[in-house]
């Protein structure tokens, strides 16, 4: 009975193996969460919204707002994503230049669909610095810069056997980012954007799984022989 017993426990062990094995290559989805932690240059609002993102409104009349990234798709673990990581408009009814520098917190959760939805974080900061917006006679002016701060690959997220982190450039200015039209609407998509990209660590491969899952066996076809013997 007690060799019974030990038989399905390793058939059991070999066949989590190939298991994992097999959602290392699932699809994988993505989300974000953004806030403002702090501005500084200029009094105003800040407003953070779970699940959907933050603005923050100065007392010169200026908008900024930060929008999540919902699980836009599925992306297989293999290869690195070049991924969306929060929306960025700028509105400004300012009739004066306003500047201030917005500092914020980004969240990317990695998550696998398959059954159970395990997820794994890692978080990414920087800075949105805007300069001389204004709004005069139905005209906009201004810029606004992004710089992340480092470490510039944060985690890894840890799912199963696979590993995630979050790449974000060298630190210049203006790495993966897409700045907004000042004095677009703030509505569903804003114009601008900051980027990374989603770089996947190893995982197993086919015949090393293989090979592992033929060891387990060999060392319980072993032990079974020792008890035989033994016996």
């Amino acid at each position: 009975m007690k060799l019974k017993r030990f038989a399905t426990v390793m058939a059991l062990a070999v066949a989590a193996l190939v298991v994992s094995v097999h959602q290392a290559d699932a699809n994988y989805t993505y989300s974000t969460s953004i806030v403002i932690d702090s501005v500084s240059g200029t009094g105003g609002t800040i407003v953070n919204t779970p699940g959907a993102g933050a603005t923050f409104t100065s007392t010169a009349g200026t908008v900024i707002g930060l929008q999540d990234i919902p699980m836009p798709g599925l992306f297989l673990p293999t290869a690195p994503l070049s991924a969306n990581l929060a929306n960025v408009g700028v509105a400004t009814t300012s009739p004066t230049p306003d500047s201030f520098v917005v500092n914020y917190s980004d969240s990317i959760t990695v998550t696998n669909p398959s059954p159970g939805g395990s997820t794994a974080s890692v978080t990414i900061t920087g800075f949105l610095t805007l300069s001389n917006v204004q709004e005069l006679g139905g005209a906009f002016g201004g810029t606004v810069t992004n710089q992340y701060n480092p470490p510039f690959t944060a985690g890894p997220a840890v799912i199963g056997p696979n590993t995630f982190s979050g790449t974000i450039g060298t630190g210049a200015p203006n790495d993966f980012f897409g700045p907004p039209t000042i004095g677009s609407s703030l509505g569903s998509t804003p114009s601008g954007s900051l980027g990374g990209v989603i770089t996947p660590g190893p995982i197993p491969e086919p015949a090393s799984v293989a090979m592992l899952g033929l060891g387990l066996l060999g060392v319980g076809g072993l032990l079974l022989r020792r008890r035989f013997r033994n016996a």
